[in-house]
């Protein structure tokens, strides 16, 4: 195959079709809340569900596509073009540039040398987690520590909450005046939420793990929310600087119980309080948690946001509207 002169490739469906073999689609469908449910797959098939009720089963074969299918609906079923569009409504060329980012690639495109040498490794078994990592650190290194962001203030959260030491260096902002949380694993900086007008993502080429306030370690109760902003509500709504916050960035799998379980192996914390969404998806969240913090000897409860609200940024702003 040709390539034009920023070397990218020049038939389109190449492109494709090296995404459909490259993309794992069970740590892509991970991103998107997708967890795998191991009793159920086998050695040539994964089962995945999603805490709002959809369960996928995916495949491969040697070098061959990643398949997938939905147990739920007959229809949804294809490659990750596919899954990334029904889950999406994105066309084909927003999908394109979606899974360019999830692999790192430039803007214009990969370039087929690029491409060959992304996809030996991963036919011989090497990651390119180390390659991916390195791009989201990139840019994670272009964002700036704040104490005040003009999206956050619009959703009720105050500068005075976010020049609160616990939150230092854990709130910042983008080229793009996108919120951006750092996420943590045994290694470092692993990821990124990130939060504007109309928008919610998560960084590509980064992995989920756990946002956390400065002061996690030392304090005896943990607070986990689905997202930094609930937190951060939280925090402005009970006052309390006497306790540790956390996020899960709306996502919860083996890896967030490990992460967790090794933080509460370094940590003062005695409780644990899943303040996660009044909704089927947070009490998804709560069950599967507490089965993770049943041995670990601290307390754990469950804790809803007040007043029926769905999460704790909608009762800070219900508070907010009240006064």
């Amino acid at each position: 195959m040709h390539r034009t002169q920023n070397n990218s490739f020049t038939d389109p469906k190449a492109e494709l079709e090296w995404f459909k073999r490259q993309i794992n689609l069970c740590d892509y469908a991970t991103s998107f809340g997708y967890v795998r449910q191991a009793a159920h797959s086998t050695g040539v098939s994964v089962t995945m569900v999603h805490p709002q009720g959809d369960k996928v089963v995916i495949a491969r074969r040697a070098k061959e596509h990643w398949i997938y299918f939905s147990v739920r609906e007959d229809s949804d079923h294809g490659t990750v073009i596919d899954f990334h569009q029904r889950r999406t409504g994105a066309n084909l060329g927003q999908t394109r540039r979606a899974l360019r980012l999830w692999l790192g690639v430039p803007r214009g495109g990969c370039s087929e040398k690029v491409a060959m040498v992304i996809t030996s490794k991963a036919i011989s078994g090497t990651s390119t987690e180390g390659w991916s990592r390195a791009k989201m650190l990139a840019c994670y290194r272009q964002s700036v520590a704040t104490t005040s962001h003009r999206y956050l203030q619009a959703r009720g959260i105050s500068v005075s909450t976010m020049s609160l030491a616990m939150f230092a260096g854990r709130i910042r902002s983008d080229r793009r005046a996108n919120a951006l949380f750092p996420h943590r694993d045994e290694t470092g900086i692993c990821g990124f939420e990130l939060k504007n007008d109309r928008f919610t993502g998560y960084s590509r080429g980064g992995k989920r793990g756990l946002w956390t306030t400065r002061n996690v370690i030392e304090q005896q109760q943990l607070v986990i929310c689905e997202s930094a902003i609930d937190a951060l509500s939280y925090m402005q709504l009970t006052g309390c600087q006497a306790v540790g916050l956390a996020s899960m960035a709306g996502a919860w799998g083996q890896r967030t119980g490990r992460l967790l379980k090794a933080l509460l192996s370094k940590s003062a914390i005695a409780e644990v309080v899943l303040a996660f969404d009044n909704d089927d998806a947070g009490e998804w969240y709560a069950t599967h948690a507490q089965a993770t913090l049943r041995e670990s000897g601290r307390r754990v409860r469950r804790l809803l946001p007040a007043d029926g609200h769905k999460d704790w940024n909608d009762c800070l702003r219900a508070t907010i509207s009240d006064t």
